[in-house]
C-alpha cells in the first residue's frame, strides 16, 4: 500500500506539474488528485520540491530506458579506434531517430514530454536534473560522433563549435513537437502518424548529414 501511494503520488504530480506547472501547482491538489493524505508527499518525497525532482528524475529513467540500445551503440563506436567514421555517423543518426521517436509517439507519457520541455525552455531550480542525466550527456555523444564521422582531429575550436551545434541540432528535433499543431496545420496533416513521423525524420537526417558533410569537408 505504502508502495502504491507513492507511485499514484509520483504519476498524478507529473500529470499536475505539467498542466499548471511547478509555481501554480500546491501540494493539496497532488494529494487529492492521488488520493492520499497531504502528509504522504512530505513523508516519501520531502517537500513539494522533492516531488518535483522526483517527477523528473523518473522522466530521465524513462527516457534513457526508451533510448538505451542506441545510446550503448553509440558509445561503442565512440570508445572503439577501430570504428569507422561512417559508423560513427550512422550511429548519430539512429540514435537521432529513436530520439525522435521517443518525442513524437506515445512512447513518453505526454505530461513528461511537456514538463521536460518546458524545463528546457524555462530552467527552474531542479534543472540540473534533466541537465546532468539527459541534455549534457546526450548532447556530448552527438557531438563526438560528428567528429568522428569527420575521419580527422579537427581543430579545438572546431570540436567546440560542434559541440555548440548539439544546441540547434536538438532544438531542431523539439522544435517538430512543441511546433506540432503548426506542422500539421501547414502540412494538412490529421496526426503524427508513422508515415508523418518518417517523413519528418527523413528531413531532419537529411537536413544534418548536409552539416555533417561540411565538418568533413573542412577537417584535415
Amino acid at each position: 500500500m505504502a508502495n502504491d501511494a507513492k507511485q499514484r503520488l509520483l504519476e498524478k504530480a507529473m500529470t499536475v506539474f505539467a498542466v499548471k506547472g511547478y509555481a501554480d501547482t500546491s501540494t493539496r491538489e497532488i494529494a487529492r488528485a492521488a488520493k492520499v493524505n497531504i502528509s504522504a508527499i512530505a513523508y516519501y518525497f520531502g517537500g513539494k520540491q522533492g516531488l518535483y525532482r522526483s517527477v523528473l528524475d523518473d522522466i530521465v529513467r524513462r527516457s534513457r530506458s526508451a533510448v538505451e540500445n542506441e545510446i550503448e551503440s553509440a558509445v561503442a563506436v565512440l570508445t572503439n579506434d577501430a570504428s569507422t567514421p561512417e559508423q560513427a555517423e550512422e550511429a548519430l543518426y539512429v540514435l537521432l531517430r529513436a530520439i525522435g521517436r521517443l518525442l513524437y509517439t506515445d512512447a513518453l507519457p505526454t505530461a513528461a514530454v511537456t514538463i521536460f520541455l518546458h524545463e528546457y525552455s524555462n530552467p527552474g531550480e531542479s534543472f540540473s536534473t534533466l541537465q546532468q542525466g539527459l541534455i549534457t550527456p546526450y548532447y556530448k555523444i552527438a557531438a563526438d560522433l560528428i567528429v568522428k564521422a569527420t575521419g580527422g582531429t579537427p581543430a579545438k575550436e572546431v570540436q567546440d563549435e560542434i559541440l555548440l551545434y548539439s544546441f540547434p541540432l536538438f532544438a531542431g528535433l523539439f522544435a517538430f513537437k512543441t511546433r506540432k499543431n503548426m506542422v500539421m496545420k501547414l502540412m494538412n496533416w490529421k496526426e503524427y502518424g508513422d508515415q508523418e513521423i518518417e517523413r519528418i525524420l527523413n528531413l531532419f537526417i537529411k537536413l544534418t548529414r548536409a552539416v555533417v558533410s561540411s565538418y568533413k569537408n573542412n577537417t584535415k
